[in-house]
Order: structure tokens, then C-alpha cells, then sequence
């Protein structure tokens, strides 16, 4: 069985109103050989668990908020060993947080919808969530809706957005020993998960952070091309055993 973990993640816009971008949008993330797949802004509820269970066809994770609102998602495919320990997800449909061990890693993985304006509380009340396992690895990944760095991971945005939400979230880097897999690989590049087209604008708002006791289980971090959404997707491919890891320099750079 293939240890090797590829987590895909992106923000979907809506998939309640149409069952054919629904179709197309799961067999899409499926063709990238994705093993965990996390949707945000899925605008799902909860009458829908057992029809999109069903379409996906294996185990999946909801975070409701409303027909036209928020949501989050969390599907697993078959074919690697992994088990659910326990499950936190917010009622607004803006985060699920698991406990879960993949082959015989032990972490925390936690799939985030970040509201577009400042609101600090939220990731606090992230933190808080994350803090009541007992682990110490932690992927966190999704929607942001914040950069981390306005220079670097924004084009033609002339304003500072959600500035107390950005400490926040570095405080939770800072408190959990957390590093951007992107950024860390490519330090100069400019690269962006989310466009305008009138008037031009583009922000990185889509990323992982991931432990630094997992970073040298990295293979490869992607930004690929946008699929029937405005966000692009983002993948994140790592070997889920620590024993069966590189000892050092096992990051592949990888557009």
C-alpha cells in the first residue's frame, strides 16, 4: 500500500445549486489522484450529507453554513490507512477540525473557510479547538481570506485587509511551530490562489501551514489552475510515516 498522502484544497464557490458543477467539480479533484480532498464555500446543509456522500463515495466531513453561505468539506478516498479519532466542526459552516492518524502519523488537520473581513476571534477560537488534542503535528489549510505578507502575496491591492486576523494567525505559527510549505520553497516568487479581472487583482489567500516536525515529510507543495471556481486549487504531497521519511532534503520543488 502507498504511503504517500496528496491533500488537495480548494474554495469551490457553490456547489448546492448546480448538481452538474457538483459532478464535474468532484470528478475533477479525483483525476489529481488526491487522497484528502477539502472544498470551501461549498454552500452545503445538512439535508445534502448522504447525496453528496454518496457522489463522492467515500467517508466525508461537513461544515454547513446555508444554500448561498460558507461551508466546508472534508473527503477522504480509499485505498490508504487512516482512521478518525475525533471531529470538531463549527456550526457556521467555517472550519472542521480532525483527529486523525494517517498510516502511523498522528495529527491534527484542520480545514478553514476565513471570513473576508477582520475578525481575530475566529482564529482564536481556531486555536483554542486545536489546542484539545493531545498532538503535536498539525496541518491546517483552506480559504484564509488573508495573506500573510501584503507584498509578497498580493497584486494591485492598495488596501491592508484583516490586519488583526494576520496577527492572529502568526500567533498561531508562532504558538504551534507552523511553516508555509509555498513560501518556504519559493521565498521571492509571486504566486496567487485568487484573481479579479475588473479591475485586476490578485491575493495568495489559499495555503497550508504545516508542523516543522512534519516539513521533511514534504514532497512537493503545487498551486494548479482554478476549475469552474475563481480560487485556484492547491496540493500538498507528503509521505504519511515519519519512520519511512528522508532524514533531510526530502522537499521536491514543484510548480
Amino acid at each position: 500500500m502507498d504511503n504517500h498522502i496528496k491533500k488537495f484544497s480548494m474554495n469551490v464557490r457553490g456547489l448546492f445549486s448546480s448538481a452538474k458543477k457538483r459532478s464535474d467539480v468532484f470528478n475533477w479533484a479525483k483525476s489529481k489522484s488526491s487522497s484528502i480532498v477539502c472544498f470551501q464555500e461549498t454552500h452545503s446543509t445538512r439535508d445534502i450529507e448522504t447525496l453528496w456522500g454518496d457522489e463522492w463515495g467515500h467517508q466525508c466531513y461537513f461544515g454547513h453554513g446555508d444554500s448561498r453561505n460558507a461551508g466546508v468539506c472534508v473527503m477522504f478516498r480509499g485505498g490508504y490507512d487512516y482512521e478518525i479519532h475525533e471531529s470538531l466542526i463549527d456550526q457556521h459552516g467555517r472550519y472542521i477540525i480532525l483527529n486523525l492518524t494517517l498510516y502511523d502519523q498522528r495529527l491534527t488537520l484542520v480545514c478553514l473557510y476565513g471570513y473576508n473581513t477582520d475578525k481575530p476571534e475566529f482564529f482564536c477560537d481556531i486555536l483554542q479547538k486545536t489546542m484539545r488534542f493531545s498532538n503535536t503535528s498539525f496541518i491546517f489549510l483552506g480559504d484564509w481570506n488573508v495573506v500573510q505578507d501584503k507584498n509578497d502575496d498580493t497584486y494591485n491591492v492598495i488596501h491592508d485587509r484583516n490586519p488583526n486576523s494576520r496577527k492572529k494567525i502568526d500567533e498561531i505559527k508562532e504558538t504551534l511551530l507552523l511553516l508555509d510549505p509555498w513560501r518556504t520553497c519559493y521565498p521571492s516568487d509571486r504566486k496567487f490562489t485568487w484573481r479579479q479581472t475588473s479591475p485586476i487583482k490578485q491575493s495568495r489567500l489559499d495555503y497550508y501551514l504545516v508542523s516543522e516536525n512534519l516539513f521533511t515529510l514534504v514532497e512537493s507543495t503545487k498551486i494548479i489552475p482554478e476549475y469552474r471556481t475563481d480560487h485556484s486549487a492547491i496540493i500538498l504531497t507528503f509521505t504519511a510515516s515519519l519512520a519511512k521519511a528522508k532524514d533531510t532534503g526530502n522537499l521536491i520543488l514543484s510548480f
